[in-house]
């Protein structure tokens, strides 16, 4: 068939470089056009009317097409039917192709794709329009640059076009049909995310696309258009934060929860509750979707078996960020048993998993609606996060977050948070001090500050575990930069820990702190700061460290920093914090050492004002010790009579000992009878006067009526210094024969400090003259008295917890056994007939009260 020119074609109208183009032929298509260039823009001979060029966008013939280009086809040339190189490519779904004309300067694509949309076509055509468009607003987007829009910016030129208004009347156009809209939709969709790019704006405010999006994904019965659409809302919200208040405006959150119902599939799952994750990572987000009763739809999901592990992770971090907002929310989660839900998982999911819950569960617990009530409701789950923290293959984050979720469990209780810090264990607490943030730090820190008196027989262990190498890099970190507010808290444990009981030194300590270099550390961070409470502080930590150490204590008489006489001076003018920091500083130096007492008092004594205010505190705790420390020092003021002073504070402390005892309460009693202790140490003198004012009786009720076996061994300890004066032998011998099972209660919790001679051969006759004491023991009640780490606790004093193998190293970490005390008659106490002793620390007898002599 030839045309009116005598060029030959097929029956189907094409001539040869048609045919050559079609099956993407460029070298013979490039041969066609050097023969003939008038080739390059042949129709074919029929009514549609199409150049080579229309045939290789049609057919999809890539390298055919990008040969006629380069050989200077025209773009802009249009069929028989009104069509463009750019409509035959999107309508037949050539994605590729239109992009290459993307970047050519004498043509918009964008336009031409909008136009060609406007036009009838069939549904498949259709659909490859919109897949073109995709791709094209996905390139437009992606491109760095504006080289795509003729000098102007990307977001400029597409609202000049109109693409916003364009998408949104198709959108509104494809949704309306009755059949077959899904898969067109879906490519739309794709476009309005790619334009949420540049335009997210005009999208939210300037049109309806969002309703319409909403109105899709309730009424679609197809999960893959569903998918599509949380998308595109994830894509807008992530540009514009103003789209998530259009979308909640539109209830599209209890939209998003029926679709889940109705569309069971895990990639569902996964797009809706990521959409919602990344919309509530904003507080006020957070609150709008609260608002709109997505929580109780969230919460029926928690814990579920069957959602898959990373919509598990995405849930929790949800509903987390809604109730970290607002208090109401918190109480709602609580109330819908989302704590007892993540119990169960904390029992089921993998320890890599359970970091998420625990985090969950802590924000929980921080309420005043007590989700923290239904963990103490549980003690298995307890016992299970403690032996997280101590089981050494947990990750850290598991460790630490299982560590602060029960100290919130624990509640503002010293007592609870002390029995927690006992069940976790200096290792595990010293693990957790060098790789814990700042604010776990401070919990840590608190926890080693309860457990390191010496009344509660855990120093040995925490000196054991690392935890002062930890603190002393702390305080090392803190010379090097700003010290937090941790600083002041590790230099008050290596305080508590320098002192045994009574005031003695505690060597072991004092060793190891000088071979880690602790005192340069505390002297080149009291240089490095101007922080008035910590440089007090540091001088109370040195002197009490100084406590039968001669190398420290000359250190700190040579420093002119510490001069004693200038820091006795500066007392007066001193806030009332400061007045008893220092004030135990110096009470360390001075205690039972007269030749430096008799230094200071030539050189101007003290003022005695700053002690009598703190002795009219309404804190017992703090009158006690101002009392201690100003009977030590009452030689040195210069306002007030010495002996004067000693008498008020022997008698506050005996008053002290009285009220406290009468009360049962055992921490006080501890101290103060610590207080007493460290007094008799110091001669006969202050003892004869402790025994005038009846302080025997209230040692002995705490001896035979302790709230724990801290009371027991203060006041063990107390009579047996008591015992050395001959009037005391005398008070205890008269109370031992009223109860004869007094003396072995001194002698099993007092080893240190044994009775004396004198009371031993008294007791000896006793015994040989009245054969029937050891007869009366038989008649005891025995009855169990706790752990001083227990004292005051109730929820973490029952919690038992199996030691992990990798925790428990045999002879390490182990105190040495002591020798089996012996009464009189030579029988270990604890074969003693009726008399039955436990071996465990949390298990001792607790004894019947008998009435107290006069002495």
């Amino acid at each position: 068939m030839q045309d009116m020119y005598g060029m030959e074609y097929s029956r189907d109208g094409m001539a040869s470089i048609h045919v050559a183009t079609a099956q993407n032929l460029p070298l013979r298509v490039q041969r066609l056009v050097q023969i003939s260039h008038a080739l390059l823009e042949v129709r074919t001979f029929n009514k549609v009317s199409m150049t080579p060029l229309m045939v290789a966008a049609a057919n999809g013939a890539h390298d055919s097409f990008h040969t006629l280009v380069g050989l200077g086809a025209n773009l802009r040339a249009q069929s028989g039917t009104g069509m463009s190189v750019v409509s035959y490519a999107a309508t037949r779904g050539h994605t590729s192709i239109a992009l290459s004309l993307l970047g050519n300067g004498e043509m918009d694509i964008m336009q031409e794709l909008l136009e060609q949309l406007q036009r009838p076509m069939s549904n498949t055509e259709k659909t490859n329009c919109f897949k073109v468009l995709a791709g094209v607003t996905q390139a437009i987007a992606a491109e760095p640059t504006d080289r795509y829009s003729h000098g102007r910016s990307k977001s400029e030129h597409l609202r000049a076009l109109g693409v916003v208004s364009a998408i949104d009347d198709l959108l509104k156009k494809v949704t309306s049909e009755e059949s077959s809209w899904e898969s067109p939709a879906q490519h739309l969709m794709q476009a309005i995310t790619h334009l949420a790019e540049e335009v997210c704006s005009d999208i939210v405010t300037n049109s309806d696309i969002l309703r319409t999006l909403v109105g899709i994904m309730q009424k679609c019965d197809e999960p893959s258009t569903c998918i599509t659409v949380i998308h595109t809302l994830k894509a807008m919200i992530k540009r514009d934060p103003s789209a998530c208040f259009q979308i909640v405006s539109m209830n599209a959150p209890l939209v998003m929860m029926d679709a889940m119902r109705k569309h069971r599939s895990e990639s569902f799952l996964v797009a809706a509750i990521g959409c919602m994750e990344i919309s509530t990572s904003r507080p006020e987000v957070a609150r709008a979707l609260y608002k709109s009763g997505v929580l109780s739809g969230l919460a029926g999901m928690v814990g579920s078996p069957h959602l898959p592990p990373n919509v598990s992770s995405s849930l929790l971090n949800t509903v987390e960020n809604i109730v970290t907002c607002l208090e109401e929310a918190r109480k709602e989660a609580v109330s819908l048993g989302v704590v007892q839900a993540l119990l169960g998982m904390l029992h089921t999911e993998r320890v890599n998993r359970i970091g998420r819950i625990l985090g969950l569960l802590h924000t929980l617990c921080l309420g005043k609606e007590d989700g923290a009530d239904v963990l103490r409701g549980s003690p298995h789950t307890i016992s299970q996060l403690v032996g997280l923290m101590r089981h050494t293959i947990s990750p850290t984050s598991v460790q630490q977050g299982s560590f602060e979720l029960l100290w919130c469990v624990a509640g503002g209780g010293e007592g609870e948070r002390r029995a927690l810090a006992g069940l976790v264990g200096a290792r595990c607490l010293s693990s957790m001090l060098d790789r814990g943030a700042e604010g776990l730090q401070g919990k840590v820190l608190d926890s080693l500050l309860l457990l390191a008196p010496p009344v509660h027989g855990v120093q040995q262990e925490i000196l054991e575990a690392g935890c002062v190498h930890s603190l002393v890099k702390i305080i090392n970190q803190a010379s090097c930069s700003k010290p937090s507010c941790n600083v002041m808290c590790a230099l008050r444990v290596l305080e508590t820990l320098s002192c045994a009981m009574a005031m003695r030194p505690n060597r072991k300590f004092q060793q190891l702190a000088e071979k880690l270099g602790a005192w340069r550390c505390l002297l080149k961070l009291y240089s490095m700061t101007s922080d008035k409470d910590i440089q007090a502080q540091i001088l109370c930590t040195l002197s009490a460290s100084s406590v039968g150490n001669p190398a420290l204590k000359q250190l700190l008489l040579n420093d002119p920093r510490f001069e004693l006489s200038q820091v006795a001076s500066s007392m007066v003018a001193m806030e009332t914090d400061h007045v008893g920091t220092v004030s135990r500083a110096l009470c360390y130096q001075l205690y039972n050492s007269s030749d430096l007492q008799g230094w200071l008092a030539e050189r101007g004594g003290l003022p005695y004002a700053p002690f009598e205010a703190r002795q009219r505190s309404q804190d017992r705790a703090e009158r006690a010790r101002a009392s201690f420390e100003a009977v030590v020092m009452a030689k040195l003021f210069t306002d007030r009579d010495g002996m004067s002073v000693t008498v008020e504070g022997i008698k506050s402390l005996s008053l002290l000992l009285v009220e406290v005892e009468e009360e049962g309460e055992g921490d006080l009693q501890v101290l103060i009878g610590s207080l007493v202790c460290a007094l008799l140490r110091t001669g006969d003198g202050l003892g004869s006067a402790f025994l005038s004012l009846g302080v025997a009786r209230p040692l002995v009720a705490m001896l035979l009526e302790p709230p724990h076996d801290g009371s027991l061994k203060t006041s063990a300890l107390a009579l047996c210094l008591l015992s050395r004066l001959p009037r005391g032998t005398r008070v205890v011998m008269k109370y031992g024969r009223r109860a004869p099972y007094l003396v072995p209660l001194i002698q099993r919790y007092s080893p240190t400090y044994p009775l004396s001679q004198g009371f031993w051969e008294d007791w000896t006759q006793y015994c040989k003259d009245h054969p029937k004491a050891a007869a009366k023991q038989a008649r005891l009640t025995k009855m169990t008295v706790i752990s001083s780490l227990y004292s005051d606790a109730k929820l973490f004093a029952n919690v038992k917890v199996e030691e992990s193998p990798a925790l428990t190293d045999p002879g390490e970490g182990q105190e040495e056994e002591e020798e089996e005390p012996r009464i009189s008659c030579g029988v270990p106490l604890h074969q003693t007939k009726g008399f039955v002793m436990s071996k465990s620390r949390a298990a001792v007898v607790k004894l019947p009260s008998i009435m107290q002599p006069n002495v």
